[in-house]
């Protein structure tokens, strides 16, 4: 399962689809620069949001599907 959580006032739309061969693919668009992308298994006050390793390369991160379900995130560091 994939979330994406938009940012208040969605400055920067992550998109997210399952590819052919199953994995998760996340990625925004190619002009944004200086953000990190960040993950949580849980949303709320109690989210702990981490940044993904490895660091995506360029705008596009590509992973297994993970159990459990994470969200993610862009957020400036």
């Amino acid at each position: 399962l994939i979330g994406v959580y938009l940012l208040s006032g969605g400055e920067v739309l992550l998109q997210a689809q399952l590819t052919p061969e199953g994995n998760a693919r996340i990625w925004w668009p190619a002009e944004v620069t200086g953000y990190q992308l960040q993950s949580t298994t849980v949303l709320g006050p109690t989210a702990l949001w981490q940044p993904v390793e490895p660091a995506p390369v360029g705008n596009e991160h590509i992973t297994a599907p993970l159990q459990p379900p994470r969200f993610y995130r862009l957020r400036r560091p």
